[in-house]
């Protein structure tokens, strides 16, 4: 069995396991909800494309952030996958639109992306980043959790690491504003994702 067979496996397994235990995350509401406000108005709706009112789908993401766009520009090509992504386990069917691609550089896998914008980002990314703390193996390594705030550029949370209980690919999960991606990184092709990361993040 390859790496990406290995790692869809196991993930769908984790995936399953943060469905069941979903309805305990949302005991944390009341905590999630007040996290949400704590970030200004202006920054928590930069991605937001027209009005308050309208649905939110993945065409407004791309209007907004062109991520295929970008991948081309980093001399990336994708095609769709059928590899689980962990945030379609948070992110509300009705609320939002998920999409999910396996990521080549020359030929090459360099890992997967998956993302949706939906005005609960921030609450999906902190019920997803609970679950996953608590499932770390004691050989997890190299990681970030961070709340970022830069100067020019919009807020955003981050966690990366790399757990191979989990997966041989380093996971990397992103909120900007109403935007939650989250990218299954290859070995040796850490600086081409993390720089179309933070084209993401501008």
């Amino acid at each position: 069995m390859n790496l990406s067979h290995r790692a869809a496996g196991t993930l769908l397994t984790l995936g399953l396991v943060l469905l069941a235990g979903l309805d305990a995350l949302l005991t944390l509401g009341p905590v999630l909800d007040r996290e949400s406000r704590e970030e200004p108005t202006s920054q928590r709706d930069a991605l937001v494309v027209g009005t308050q009112q309208q649905q939110p789908t993945v065409e407004n993401v791309e209007n907004r952030v062109p991520i295929k766009d970008l991948l081309a520009q980093h001399g990336l090509t994708y095609r769709d996958t059928e590899e689980y992504a962990l945030i379609r386990t948070v992110v509300a069917k009705n609320t939002a639109a998920t999409e999910n691609y396996v990521v080549l550089y020359q030929g090459d896998r360099a890992g997967t992306i998956a993302w949706a914008q939906t005005p609960q980002a921030k609450r999906s990314f902190l019920q997803l980043k609970e679950a996953l703390h608590s499932m770390f193996s004691p050989n997890v390594a190299d990681l970030t959790d961070e709340t970022q705030r830069r100067p020019g550029k919009p807020m955003r949370d981050l966690l990366t690491f790399i757990d191979p209980h989990l997966t041989e690919e380093r996971l990397v999960f992103l909120r900007v504003g109403n935007l939650l991606v989250e990218m299954h990184i290859a070995p040796k092709k850490e600086e081409l994702m993390f720089g179309l990361l933070e084209k993401l993040s501008e």
